[in-house]
C-alpha cells in the first residue's frame, strides 16, 4: 500500500523548482593527469553537494518544515534537482538572491545553477508544466549574470580556496549540513561551504538514508591491501603496456520519458528508480566484480562515467546493460514495449592520457551510439557502433580466432582486421573482402589448422551475407570480425 504521508497535497498553490547545473563536464575533467583519480571524484561529489545544499537553502527560504522536506523532494542527483515549495509572495526575491549568490560563488570555477520554476496545483497539467519548465531552462541559460553583482563576479579571488584535492572522500560514511555566517565558497578536507551552509563529511555511520554516503559510488575507491589505487595501478595490461578503458553511459530518450509523466508523484517514483540503479546497483556491481579495477567518477541520476582497466571496462559495460535490462524487465512502471534502454561509449587510451581529452572522446563515442540508430540502445566500441545483443556473436568470433592465432601473430591479426574493415568502403561489400581475409590468415595452414580456418572464414562469410541481406542495409555485421580481432590483438600484444 502506498504511503499517503509521502504524497504532496496539490490542492494548494505550489511551485515546482528545477535546478540544472551547467558546465559540469569541463569542471570535473579539467584536471592534471597526475593524481587525477582522487581529484575527479572530489569534483564529481562537489557537483552533487551543490544540489544538496541548494535544496536545503530553498526549503529554508520558503519555510518548509524539516519533517516535510523529504516529501517535497522529487529528486536530487549529481547534475540537477527538482523540489516543490509552497507559493509565497516573496518568491521572486528569494530566486533573485539565490541566483545572485550562486553566480558570484560558482562562476569562479566555471559552474552555474540554472534555476527555473513554474506554479502549479491540482488543476494543472503536470506534463505541460514540465514542458514549460524545460523551455524556461533554455532561456535562463542566456541570462547568466542578470541578477549578479558584477564586482563580485570579476574581482580577484584566492584560487587556493578551491583546491578540490583537499577533499578526501575515502572511508566517508555520512554527511551533515549546518548553517554558517560566512557565505563564501570554500573547500576543506572534510567540508564544503556554500550559500551560508556547511556540508560536513564524517566517517561515522549515518543516522538515516538521506544523509548516508556508505556503500555509494561517490565514496568508493578501488583499493589493494588497504591502499587507494591510481589510474596507473588499475590500467589493464597489454603485454608491456598499460591501457585505461573509459566508459560513459546514459539513459536513452530521458527527456521524453519524463515528459510523459502525469504528476509529481510519478516523477518522484521514477527518479528514485533511476537513482536506485545508478547508485545502489552500481555500487554492488563494482564492489563484487571490479573492486580493484574500476573508478566510478560519476554514477547517479540517470548516467555514469567510469575509468578502469581496458578489459574490465569492456566487460562492465555489457554487464551494466544486462543488469539495466533486468532491472526494468518486470517493473510495472512502463508498459511491456516501452522499457527504458541505455547507450554507451567506450574508448581505450594510455594510462597517462590527458583527462580532459579522454572525457571529450568518451562523450563523442556516446554520441555516436546515440545517433547511429533511431532506437539507440547501442554501444560505440573501437570507434564502431553495434547493438548490445551483437556482443555474443563477436565473442564467438573472438574464441574462434584465439583457437588458432599464435601469440606472435600481431601483424597477421592487424592485416586481417584491416582487410575485414576496409574503412574507405564501409558501405560497399565486394567479393574481394572475403578473399583478402583468407589471404591474411593463410599462415595458419602451416599449423595444420585448416578446420579452424574454414570455421572462421565461414563465420565471416555469414556476417557479410547478413550485412547484404539486412533490409535496412545495416553494415555493422561486417565489423564483428574487426572488433573480435582487435580484442585478440590487444590480449596477445607482446
Amino acid at each position: 500500500m502506498e504511503n499517503t504521508n509521502n504524497i504532496i497535497d496539490t490542492s494548494e498553490n505550489l511551485i515546482l523548482i528545477k535546478g540544472d547545473i551547467s558546465g559540469i563536464q569541463q569542471f570535473i575533467f579539467n584536471v592534471k593527469s597526475d593524481g587525477a583519480a582522487r581529484s575527479l571524484k572530489a569534483r564529481s561529489f562537489f557537483v552533487k553537494a551543490i544540489s544538496i545544499i541548494s535544496a536545503r537553502y530553498l526549503f529554508g527560504k520558503f519555510e518548509v518544515a524539516e519533517t516535510e522536506r523529504e516529501k517535497y523532494t522529487i529528486s536530487i542527483s549529481g547534475g540537477n534537482f527538482f523540489i516543490i515549495v509552497p507559493n509565497k509572495d516573496k518568491k521572486d526575491e528569494i530566486f533573485d538572491n539565490y541566483k545572485s549568490e550562486t553566480v558570484s560563488a560558482l562562476s569562479k570555477i566555471g559552474l552555474n545553477v540554472i534555476l527555473t520554476h513554474v506554479e502549479f496545483n491540482s488543476k494543472s497539467n503536470y506534463r505541460s508544466k514540465l514542458n514549460e519548465l524545460n523551455k524556461l531552462n533554455t532561456v535562463e541559460k542566456y541570462k547568466l549574470f542578470n541578477s549578479s553583482n558584477y564586482e563580485d563576479v570579476f574581482k580577484p579571488f584566492n584560487y587556493n580556496s578551491f583546491d578540490f584535492n583537499k577533499l578526501y572522500l575515502h572511508r566517508i560514511k555520512s554527511f551533515s549540513i549546518g548553517s554558517r555566517t560566512n557565505g563564501n565558497l570554500q573547500i576543506t578536507a572534510n567540508s564544503i561551504c556554500f550559500l551560508n551552509y556547511e556540508l560536513l563529511l564524517s566517517d561515522v555511520e549515518p543516522d538515516n538514508e538521506s544523509s548516508s554516503l556508505k556503500d555509494k559510488p561517490d565514496t568508493f575507491f578501488p583499493t589493494k591491501i588497504g591502499n587507494v589505487l591510481t589510474f596507473e595501478d588499475i590500467a589493464g595490461k597489454m603485454g608491456n603496456t598499460q591501457k585505461l578503458g573509459i566508459l560513459k553511459m546514459d539513459v536513452d530518450n530521458l527527456g521524453s520519458i519524463f515528459q510523459n509523466l502525469s504528476n509529481s508523484q510519478e516523477h518522484k517514483i521514477l527518479s528514485e528508480k533511476f537513482r536506485s540503479f545508478f547508485e545502489d546497483k552500481m555500487f554492488d556491481l563494482i564492489k563484487s566484480h571490479y573492486n580493484e579495477h574500476v573508478y566510478s567518477i560519476i554514477s547517479g541520476g540517470d548516467d555514469c562515467f567510469f575509468v578502469g582497466g581496458w578489459d574490465a571496462i569492456i566487460d562492465m559495460a555489457f554487464e551494466i546493460n544486462k543488469q539495466f535490462t533486468e532491472f526494468w524487465k518486470h517493473d510495472s512502471f512502463f508498459g511491456k514495449e516501452n522499457k527504458p534502454t541505455i547507450s554507451a561509449g567506450v574508448i581505450i587510451v594510455n594510462s597517462k592520457f590527458p583527462v580532459v581529452r579522454f572525457a571529450e572522446m568518451a562523450e563523442d563515442a556516446l554520441l555516436q551510439a546515440k545517433v547511429k540508430y533511431p532506437t539507440k540502445n547501442s554501444i560505440s566500441i573501437f570507434n564502431t557502433v553495434i547493438k548490445w545483443h551483437d556482443w555474443e556473436a563477436i565473442l564467438d568470433v573472438k574464441v574462434k580466432l584465439e583457437s588458432f592465432v599464435p601469440k606472435s601473430a600481431k601483424s597477421l591479426l592487424m592485416n586481417a582486421r584491416k582487410a575485414a574493415l576496409k574503412k574507405e568502403n564501409i558501405e560497399k561489400i565486394e567479393l574481394s573482402d572475403f578473399w583478402e581475409l583468407a589471404y591474411h590468415l593463410r599462415e595458419v595452414n602451416k599449423q595444420g589448422k585448416n578446420k579452424e580456418l574454414n570455421d572462421i572464414l565461414n563465420t565471416f562469410e555469414k556476417h557479410l551475407n547478413q550485412a547484404i541481406d539486412d533490409p535496412d542495409k545495416d553494415y555493422r555485421y561486417r565489423f564483428f570480425f574487426p572488433i573480435a580481432a582487435r580484442m585478440v590483438e590487444l590480449e596477445t600484444r607482446q
